[in-house]
């Protein structure tokens, strides 16, 4: 069943995780030329901390878009009502080309 707005899931994640890319940019800070002109090494603590968090949200995100997708098709399948389509584009914000693709799809999978 879908809860009140999948799509403002998704779009939260995304969000955060524009915040994360921007805060392993600005946290990184510059590094510093030695007097023979070679770079002093930097603390890459907070980068790798970062880069962690990155790839925690992009997993959540592709958890997030699996269930979206999921949901998309279950309600399609289960329903004949009129503007059902529209409505997932609508919530979504996916395209009416989008949706015949991912209902192709799952019906290949499930054969």
């Amino acid at each position: 069943m879908m809860n009140a707005s999948p799509a403002a899931g998704v779009d939260r994640v995304m969000k955060w995780l524009a915040v994360v890319a921007g805060l392993a940019i600005m946290q990184s800070g510059p590094q510093t030329e030695l007097s023979c002109g070679k770079l002093a090494p930097m603390d890459t603590a907070k980068l790798e901390l970062a880069a962690q968090r990155y790839r925690e949200a992009e997993t959540a995100l592709d958890a997030a878009r699996a269930d979206l997708q999921a949901e998309a098709v279950v309600f399609l399948r289960q329903t004949d009502e009129r503007g059902a389509q529209a409505a997932i584009a609508r919530i979504t914000g996916w395209t009416d080309e989008h949706l015949r693709r991912l209902m192709k799809s799952a019906e290949e999978q499930a054969t």
